[in-house]
């Protein structure tokens, strides 16, 4: 299914009710978001510059330019740098050059 479908489909399902599944209209939300996810669409918005992340210890997702690829990570007040999840290395300014929000986890 499209991005376009999975929304026409459960915007049905709100207005018109299913009589095979009745929803609450968060469940149906709930739906949506993850058909969405399940298709490869991306809910949670553009790549941005590492300036203006979050200093604040929420974990978001970060793009090392030096190696190409994407990990999650948090700012670190303490050490005055980005620390990937899942190691005990502090990374600068220089290693992340984009930063976006972390996708909601199973279940929302």
């Amino acid at each position: 299914m499209t991005p376009a479908e999975i929304i026409a489909k459960q915007f049905s399902i709100l207005t018109y009710g299913d009589t095979a599944d009745e929803r609450p209209n968060d469940a149906a939300a709930e739906v949506i978001v993850s058909e969405l996810l399940a298709v490869g669409f991306d809910i949670v918005g553009p790549w941005q510059p590492i300036e203006s992340a979050p200093k604040d210890g929420t974990k978001i997702l970060l793009w090392d330019n030096d190696y190409k690829e994407v990990c999650a990570g948090s700012w670190r007040e303490k050490r005055n740098g980005w620390m990937a999840c899942g190691t005990e290395e502090y990374m600068t300014w220089t290693d992340f050059t984009h930063w976006k929000p972390a996708p909601p986890g199973p279940g929302g």
